[in-house]
């Protein structure tokens, strides 16, 4: 409930604010969003989003899909969408795609979607993110 309140509080204090979001992109801020969709492997049997619960006697990840963690991941996504959102400014929105390419961002966001088990809300959400992340973006 921690990690959603401050999710809460991140998006607030981004959206539609270009300073903060210009704050948050120039301090590095976009690095450390990473480690929440940190895949510990490229292949869908054994990726495990950080924070999900997996099983230590078994070789694949037993991934558990709690309300709580839907609405945390969830909010994450919402906050990378609110970054390179279209009424941003061009400048933002740019630097915002080219850090989430850089630092691996867009990467976890498309195995997230190979992700076996993946609600169906989130799944939308996450396509729906890997679209504005790449939205204009020839590289991504």
């Amino acid at each position: 409930v921690i990690v959603e309140d401050c999710f809460n509080l991140l998006l607030n204090l981004l959206q539609t604010n270009y300073s903060n979001q210009s704050f948050f992109k120039e301090a590095n801020y976009i690095k450390k969003i990473c480690k929440y969709l940190d895949l510990n492997s490229s292949t869908p049997s054994s990726m495990s989003l950080n924070g999900l619960d997996q099983d230590p006697n078994t070789t694949t990840t037993s991934t558990s899909w709690t309300l709580q963690k839907t609405t945390n991941l969830s909010l994450l996504l919402k906050l990378i969408r609110c970054l390179v959102a279209p009424n941003n400014s061009q400048q933002i929105v740019v630097d915002c795609q080219k850090a989430f390419s850089h630092f691996g961002l867009l990467h976890r966001l498309c195995a997230l979607l190979i992700l076996p088990g993946v609600p169906a809300d989130l799944l939308s959400e996450s396509i729906t993110t890997v679209a504005e992340v790449i939205r204009g973006n020839t590289a991504n």
